[in-house]
């Protein structure tokens, strides 16, 4: 049977608001299963805790400091690993949507109107990756 530590989900958070990023962080690391490995400002930095941390999910928002998160989830998709992507931004129109959706996002949703479902999201995501660890 695997540790605790191995069944939990590790998430990547790229945001370049550091109080909502924090915010955001806190918000995911009370999710049961979730634990927040990583965070960045840019694409830079992202991609390089990334590859430090080896997360399972990367979240981005669409403005970084420097960079966007359309870049970010290009070269995460780019680099074929079991990697889940997650865009949450506040552009959260329909061409930013599908353009998220193009660049490999597998989820999107506005930080905004639609938090509480990124949430749900993100504990459905580590329940099947609990069960996944178990069985």
């Amino acid at each position: 049977m695997k540790s605790e530590r191995s069944t939990k989900l590790k998430v990547f958070l790229a945001e370049d608001s550091v109080p909502v990023r924090r915010r955001i962080s806190l918000s995911l690391g009370r999710i049961d299963g979730v634990c927040v490995v990583g965070e960045a400002e840019d694409v830079s930095a992202a991609l390089e805790g990334i590859a430090a941390s080896c997360p399972d999910l990367v979240i981005a928002d669409l403005r970084l400091a420097q960079g966007n998160g359309l870049e970010l989830i290009e070269a995460v998709t780019a680099a074929n690993q079991p990697v889940v992507t997650m865009m949450l931004t506040n552009h959260a129109g329909p061409a930013i949507r599908e353009a998220s959706l193009a660049a490999g996002a597998q989820y999107f949703f506005d930080k905004t109107a639609e938090f509480e479902e990124a949430r749900s999201a993100v504990e459905a995501i580590a329940r099947t990756r609990s069960t996944r660890a178990v069985a």
